[in-house]
Parts: structure tokens; sequence; C-alpha cells
């Protein structure tokens, strides 16, 4: 968590985020995509996969929903020549520093072992045969992201076995979100970031619910849905959607993996969240029901309404408002999100789920209720965990620490101007009656 580095950065204080909703590709001058998928594999080296271009296609869609400029090789058009052609050779000559570009493939990986010590992951194009000099090689794919050294954003996105070898550290390294100005720093800086269905030694699953692989069918819902945009500001960034695809599409066999190449300064590959932009805005008149603009009110006058809301039990109506503080940027609107959408009575499992992912954004963020909540909750006979006990417990510590060496009033955007006190036993994190234990 960014808690400890907090302790470095006292300064630092979450509250509005300074920014109005644009859409995101207005920031870059061109968005560009190669979106790759082979399911159909001549001869019998390379078994025929199910799902690789439907994969494909969908990707294709919502990046095309996004303004994106995508180029596709699906099947027979899939070949070592043409990918790696129109990355080096057509591509390289137009894209610049100030666009962006996005690669998608979905059909096999695979692994060469030279010696004990020596072993080299690969993409397989459709024209694979049985030799590795008929492959796409990870190491010729980090090349190719060099040879686009000039564009601001890349993000490679591998659904293959063996995909975590396009990378070697394994890690995720992000900004932290609270810095001021956060939207504008992760988009101004460059970004090499990398989004694999599994680690450089796992195989992936090419089937599963509705017509996907696994983790394509969780990276969809994460965009097309908006589940991704976990702090409810209208954008996905990389880190939110790797967090959540860490954890969604995780299996005994596969563990999707993160990593950055060569280039990367900390910027983030983002994605508008499409549900956002459909929202209606939130009124209220002065009675308390819906008719005037909220628009032009402080984020705490907002939150002092939703609070209203959930005491006096119209969760939903609390919903939205706390959605439009969320949205300018409060961390406290992002937990009661999360414990609302937590509620059984009034959502299912799924958005349970998503409910217990706002929880955690939060405390990720610095809330200390979050925190506590969490840790109440793995105190739970159904989802008792030690260990994250232990965590929640070191993270409470070193937060208020943070608060007490800095002296900072409000730092995580709880009461405040006016707002009412909201009572203890509406804050509790329970366990919904239809989510059985929880399992990353």
């Amino acid at each position: 968590m960014w808690i400890r580095s907090f302790l470095i950065t006292v300064l630092i204080v979450s509250g509005t985020s300074g920014f109005c909703h644009e859409l995101i590709g207005s920031k870059f001058n061109k968005s560009y995509a190669l979106v790759v998928g082979v399911d159909r594999y001549p001869g019998s080296i390379w078994p025929d996969l199910k799902y690789a271009v439907r994969d494909a296609r969908a990707i294709e869609s919502f990046l095309l929903s996004q303004n994106f400029d995508v180029k596709t090789f699906y099947n027979e058009q899939a070949t070592r020549e043409k990918i790696v052609g129109y990355l080096e050779n057509e591509l390289a000559q137009v894209a610049g520093k100030n666009d962006r570009f996005l690669f998608f493939f979905a059909g096999h990986g695979h692994t060469e072992f030279f010696s004990s010590s020596n072993e080299r992951g690969y993409l397989v194009p459709y024209d694979g045969k049985d030799s590795s000099a008929t492959y796409i090689a990870m190491s010729r794919v980090r090349d190719l992201s060099e040879i686009l050294e000039t564009v601001r954003h890349q993000l490679f996105i591998i659904d293959a076995c063996y995909g975590g070898k396009l990378g070697s550290r394994g890690e995720l390294e992000s900004l932290d979100p609270r810095i001021p100005q956060y939207l504008d720093e992760i988009v101004k800086r460059k970004a090499r970031q990398i989004l694999t269905a599994g680690g450089a030694e796992q195989r992936v699953q090419d089937t599963g619910p509705d017509g996907h692989s696994v983790f394509t069918g969780e990276l969809l819902q994460a965009l097309n849905e908006g589940l991704g945009d976990t702090d409810g500001d209208g954008y996905i960034s990389f880190y939110e959607l790797a967090t959540m695809i860490q954890r969604a599409a995780s299996s005994s066999n596969q563990t999707p993996g993160v990593d950055f190449l060569n280039g990367h300064q900390q910027g983030e590959f983002v994605f508008d969240n499409p549900r956002w932009k459909n929202q209606q805005p939130v009124t209220r008149s002065t009675e308390g029901s819906t008719s005037d603009t909220m628009r032009g009110q402080s984020v705490y006058e907002i939150l002092k309404e939703a609070k209203r809301k959930f005491v006096a039990k119209d969760k939903l109506g609390a919903l939205s408002l706390f959605r439009q503080a969320a949205e300018m940027g409060n961390i406290e609107a992002v937990f009661f999100q999360g414990l609302i959408m937590f509620d059984s009575s009034l959502f299912g499992r799924d958005k349970n789920m998503v409910g217990l992912q706002l929880v955690k954004e939060s405390a990720e963020r610095g809330h200390i209720p979050a925190m506590k909540a969490l840790r109440d909750y793995y105190k739970q006979p159904l989802n008792f965990n030690p260990q994250e006990i232990k965590y929640y417990e070191e993270q409470i510590a070193d937060a208020e620490l943070v608060l007490a060496a800095a002296s900072l009033i409000d730092p995580t955007g709880e009461v405040k101007q006016g707002e009412p006190a909201v009572p203890d036993e509406a804050l509790q994190l329970s366990a919904p009656q239809n989510l059985q234990i929880i399992q990353y």
C-alpha cells in the first residue's frame, strides 16, 4: 500500500481533483491500436483455440468506441511478417510524441528452453511452425516498443500462455493517486505498461464464461461496464484496471501479471469509463428532493446531503450523491459507495464484490474508517483471515501516526463543514447473506 510512502510526503492531502471531466483521447493527438487474434492454426503443431478471435474482436469494438484507430489481424492475416511489419514500417513512421498505442494479442504463447538457465518467450502467429524462428520473440516486442520510443503511452495486453515473459520485473509501478493534479501527471508522463493473462511460467485458459477467455472476459467487463473505474472519477487507469483484473481473473493455474518496459516514467494508460458519461447529473431542491443541480456546490455540501440520506436509510439516493462526490476526488465518498454496494438487500453478489473493492480502494488511498471496516470484516467467522487483520492494523497505525505527526486536518475527507456524524453502526461492513468467504 501507499500509506508507508505517505509518511514521507505528509503534506499531500486529498480533496477535489481539480479537473473537469473530458474525454481522455482529447489529451492525445492520435490513439493507435494493433489487435491480433489467432484461433485457427494450420497444420498439427498448434491446436486450434476456441475464443481468441472473438476476444480480439470484442477488444476491437471497445477501442473503436474509445476513438482508437484500430489495425486488426485475425487468423490467416496474423502472420509474423504482417504484425512486425505494421509496427516497424507503418506505425513507427507516423506515431509521435503526443500519441498513444495499445497492442492486444490473443493466441498461443510459447517458451523455448535453450539451457537450464536460458529460456525465451514467444508469441505464436498464424504461420508459426515448429521453429522459434517463425515466432515473434518477446525480446522482439520489447525492441518494437523502443522503436516507438517517441509515443507517450504504450500498453501491451497479452492473452496467451507464458505472456509474463514479455516483462521481467513483475511489478506495478505507479504514482500515488493522492498527489495534486494526479490525472494530468499520469497523462503527461511516459507509460510503458504490460498486462498479461498469466505469469511467465503459466498456461492460461482459453475458455470462460460468456464466450470469452477468463482473462479477456473480466477485462471486457471492467472496460465496457465501467467496473474498472473503482474511484468513480470517470476514468479507468491502468492501475485500477490491473488491480481489479489480478483479483477477478486469478485462479489456481493462472494469475494475471503486470509489468513495465524500458522508458516507463510512471505514466498511466487511461480509458474513459463508458458508463460515466451516460449518468444524469444529480439534483436537489431546498426540500431535499431532486430538481436543482448540485454541480456548483462544494464536495462537502454534497457529502452533507449524501450522509443525511444515508442515515435516513435512503441508500440508493445517497449512492448517487456519493458517486458525484467521488467524481470530485473525495476518498470518503468512495468508501460510502463501497458500503452501499456491499449491501445484499440492494445488490447481488457481483455488486457486492465491486463494493468490497471500493472499500479496499479507499483504504489504499488512506481512508482510516475503510481500513477499520476491513479489519473488522476479516475478524468475522465467515471471512476470518489473521494476515489481513494484522495488515490493516499496521496500516491503521501508520495512517494515525501520519495524522498526529503532520497535524493535518481532514486529510481523508472525513466530517467537515457541517457534515453530520454518521452513527458507528451505519459503517459496519458485514458479510452479505449471499456472499461467502472471499478469496483472491
